[in-house]
């Protein structure tokens, strides 16, 4: 919409010499203003908006602005760094007992990680099914004669991964170690999926 409309345009107070030579008064002139007034409002909104941004990036000075940037540049790293992390983990979500590529994996590793005390065969050491009850229970077999077929394979990825202890009773001691900084997730996986095969 296009309005025009009378624009009072004042003089300044000081007065040329001609003026004064010709004794002319002090007086205003009057003109015409053209404003054009928009339609609709949310056309001008986001022009506003971003005048608004830019009015408060230029008020940030050189160092806000660097401040600001590496907020966000850490932000970006933080979100990416995550997404890699969960990419990772579900490389191997579950023992597969039927993947040979995943078993043969973890037959290695259960030799080099494990067998010294759950035994070469999984059979564990004798009298792991005696009462212990302040703990140090001897270690169980992974096989159809011990209790791994009652526990579930996400429980026996935190036993592995974490040890035995954050999961046993108060006062109970658990020599289970955790693999947390020796295995990563697929390769316990992977273990667990040849426990599951022999089992």
């Amino acid at each position: 919409m296009l309005r025009l409309r009378p624009k009072k345009i004042y003089r300044s107070k000081r007065r040329s010499r001609k003026e004064i030579n010709k004794g002319s008064s002090f007086g205003r002139k009057r003109g015409l203003e053209i404003t054009i007034e928009p339609d609709e409002q949310d056309s001008n909104s986001a022009t506003e908006n971003s005048f608004r941004v830019h009015k408060l990036w230029s008020r940030l000075g050189q160092k806000g602005r660097f401040l600001i940037t590496a907020l966000l540049i850490a932000m970006c790293i933080t979100a990416l760094t995550i997404h890699h992390e969960r990419n990772q983990m579900e490389i191997f979500i579950t023992a597969d007992k039927y993947n040979v590529s995943q078993t043969s994996l973890g037959k290695n590793l259960y030799q080099a990680n494990c067998a010294f005390c759950h035994g070469d065969d999984l059979e564990g050491k004798p009298g792991w099914n005696e009462k212990y009850a302040i703990g140090k229970r001897p270690a169980p077999p992974l096989k159809g004669a011990g209790n791994i077929n009652k526990i579930s394979d996400r429980d026996l990825f935190d036993i592995t991964k974490f040890g035995g202890q954050p999961f046993s009773p108060r006062g109970y001691v658990n020599e289970m170690p955790g693999f947390e900084m020796l295995l990563s997730d697929s390769e316990i996986w992977a273990i667990l999926a040849y426990i599951r095969f022999r089992g």
